[in-house]
C-alpha cells in the first residue's frame, strides 16, 4: 500500500518525514502515520509506502477510510513534512486534503506462517497472514494437515471454532475429536518439521473481499512454532473383560498416548479403592494394542 503525494514543486526525497502525516477518514478516524519508506528519487510525485501496521490499521476501516476518495484525506501535521530541494518546507493547510483517487486493494492475502497449540486434549492454531482477513469468512472445513509437502497423508478438519474480527492474525480451536484424531497421527502436529497446512482457494477473504490463492498440497505452509503439550495424561476409566479364557483391560485415557510407551508390568489392580488387602501387577510380558 501506497500514497502518490504530488506536490507544486520538486520536492526533495530525502526530506519527506513519514511521522508528520496523518491520514483522516469519516466517522472521527484519524491515522498518524508511523513510518514508511520514501521512493530515493527527487521530484513532483513522490511515493510513501506505508507501513504493515498502518496499511493493516486502514484495511480494518475500510468503512471509514482508503475505499473511495470521499472517506480519504491527508494532513500536514508539521511543515517538517517535507521540503524541496531549495529547502522551503512544505506548506500546512490547515484542512485535510482529500484524495484524488483511490485505487481499490486487489492482490489475494497469503498465509505467511502458522504455530499450533496443543494443551491437554485441546489444539488450537494461530494462523498469520500478509494483510488484514476477515476471520469469518475463513472455511475451516477445508483447513487440511500433513506431515510433509506432497505427502499422501492429509487430515482436513471436520469443523472449528473462529475468533471472529478483522485482523492479519487469526485464532482457530479445533474441535476435540479432531484434536485426538490429530494428536493420534504422529509426527503430525509433533514438530514444525513434520507440520504443514494446506488450505483450497477462496478459504479466506481479505476485509477488501479478495479470496485467498490455493495452498497445495506440493507448496503447503509449515509451522513456525508447536507449543507441546505439558499437561500429562489421566486414566479417565477401565474395563476388564475375563472372557474366553483371556483378561483384557480396555483403558480410557484423557488424550492420545503412544502405546509403544505403555509399561505393563506397572499396572495393579486391587480389591479396593482405599484399602486394598488383595492386589496383583501386571508381568512384563502382557501385550498391548490399540
Amino acid at each position: 500500500g501506497s500514497l502518490f503525494l504530488t506536490f507544486s514543486s520538486v520536492i526533495k526525497s530525502a526530506s519527506v518525514t513519514p511521522t508528520a502525516i496523518t491520514i483522516i477518514g469519516n466517522y472521527s478516524f484519524s491515522l498518524p502515520l508511523s513510518g514508511g519508506q520514501v521512493n530515493s528519487t527527487n521530484g513532483i510525485v513522490i511515493q510513501l509506502i506505508l507501513t504493515n501496521s498502518d496499511l493493516n490499521t486502514i484495511k480494518r476501516n475500510l468503512a471509514s477510510v482508503g475505499s473511495s476518495a470521499n472517506n480519504t484525506y491527508l494532513l500536514f501535521t508539521s511543515s517538517a513534512a517535507a521540503s524541496d530541494v531549495y529547502n522551503n518546507p512544505v506548506i500546512v493547510f490547515g484542512s485535510p486534503i482529500k484524495a484524488s483517487s483511490v485505487v481499490p486493494d486487489i492482490a489475494p492475502p497469503r498465509l505467511l506462517f502458522f504455530n499450533l497449540l496443543t494443551v491437554g486434549n485441546g489444539l488450537s492454531f494461530v494462523l498469520y497472514f500478509s494483510e488484514t482477513v476477515n476471520s469469518s469468512t475463513l472455511n475451516t472445513s477445508a483447513i487440511s494437515l500433513q506431515p510433509n509437502q506432497n505427502s499422501s497423508l492429509l487430515y482436513t478438519l471436520t469443523t472449528a471454532t473462529v475468533m471472529p474480527g478483522l485482523s492479519d492474525v487469526v485464532s482457530v480451536t479445533a474441535t476435540a475429536a479432531d484434536a485426538q484424531n490429530i494428536l493420534a497421527m504422529p509426527p503430525l502436529g509433533q514438530l514444525p518439521s513434520t507440520t504443514f497446512m494446506v488450505l483450497p482457494a477462496g478459504g479466506i477473504l481479505d476485509a477488501s473481499g479478495v479470496a485467498i490463492s490455493a495452498i497445495p498440497s506440493s507448496n503447503s505452509v509449515q509451522a513456525l512454532n508447536i507449543t507441546a503439550n505439558f499437561i500429562p495424561p489421566s486414566l479417565r476409566s477401565f474395563t476388564l473383560d475375563m472372557t474366553a479364557g483371556a483378561g483384557t483391560f480396555i483403558l480410557t485415557f484423557s488424550q492420545p498416548i503412544n502405546s509403544t510407551s505403555f509399561n505393563a508390568s506397572k499396572l495393579t489392580i486391587q480389591n479396593d479403592m482405599y484399602a486394598p488387602n488383595a492386589s496383583y501387577t501386571l508381568t512384563s510380558s502382557a501385550s498391548f494394542g490399540l
